[in-house]
């Protein structure tokens, strides 16, 4: 089973990211895995965009805690020759947020990118 791994970073106001102790994998099977790569242990495990758990966003437990953004799943390859990821994340007032990686940068934008014609709000920056 190929993994597709990216180191997960945090975005404040200002857009400074700040190094994160979770990575983010997918695999072809549209699983999501946040591990934790001090001891390569899975953090958090989804499956499907209804997997996602109730989580106060004051909850310390949960691996984002940048403005009550919770990473979930649905990822999934477009292309195997050019991999790029796109899953959905969740924040703390129930919407949905489009992140799409590619091969170098990942973005999550708030309300996806079609509805804010490209100049979606950037919550959250992955680093691969």
């Amino acid at each position: 089973m190929e993994i597709f791994r990216v180191e997960v970073n945090r975005s404040y106001p200002g857009f400074q990211a700040t190094n994160s102790r979770f990575n983010l994998s997918a695999t072809r099977n549209t699983q999501v895995h946040i591990i934790d790569p001090l001891n390569n242990r899975l953090f958090m495990d989804f499956k499907n965009i209804h997997a996602i758990p109730h989580m106060d966003h004051m909850d310390r437990n949960y691996p984002i805690d940048t403005m009550g953004v919770v990473f979930n799943t649905e990822a999934h390859f477009d292309d195997s020759a050019s991999p790029r990821m796109v899953f959905y994340i969740r924040d703390n007032i129930d919407r949905q947020i489009k992140c799409m990686a590619t091969g170098v940068h990942a973005y999550a934008f708030r309300d996806g990118l079609e509805n804010m014609k490209g100049r979606g709000q950037v919550i959250v920056v992955l680093k691969m």
